[in-house]
This record gives structure tokens, C-alpha cells and sequence, in this order.
């Protein structure tokens, strides 16, 4: 199912009460990568917003790393 208005998906990171800054975030829809690079816009924030966007299969990947090592990943089912 494909949207041609405005989607926008809003949301709050958080990693055990330590800000997640510097995440790294990317949509995906059915047909691939739509964003990459969205960062948070106000502290622990981030925003997408798109237009012509597969609602069918939306998925959010964040690359972080709260803790201070390696980059964890975290796939987010959108529905």
C-alpha cells in the first residue's frame, strides 16, 4: 500500500537513561532504503518525513553505542 501524502514517523530514543546522540538512522519500506542519515532533532528525538513511502513493510535500523564500545544495531517493525 503506497501513500502519496506526507508521512511522518516521530520518536523517542533512549539506552538506560543515557542520551543516544549520534545515533545513526535508517527507513526502509518493501522496496529499500528510503532515509539514511536522520539524526535526532532535539535531543533524543528523531523525525522521517517523506512522501511516496510503502507502508506495507516499514522498518527503522539505529546504529548507537550508548555504552561507549562497539555500534549496536536495532531493527524497529513499523505498524
Amino acid at each position: 500500500m503506497s501513500i502519496s501524502e506526507t508521512v511522518r514517523i516521530h520518536g523517542l530514543l533512549a539506552c538506560g537513561g543515557i542520551p543516544v546522540l549520534g545515533a545513526r538512522l535508517k527507513l526502509y519500506d518493501a522496496t529499500g532504503l528510503k532515509d539514511d542519515g536522520t539524526l535526532a532533532n532535539h535531543w533524543d528525538e528523531f523525525l522521517f518525513q517523506m512522501k511516496n513511502i510503502d507502508a506495507s513493510k516499514l522498518y527503522i535500523t539505529i546504529d548507537h553505542h550508548c555504552d561507549g564500545g562497539i555500534f549496536h544495531k536495532v531493527h524497529f517493525l513499523i505498524f
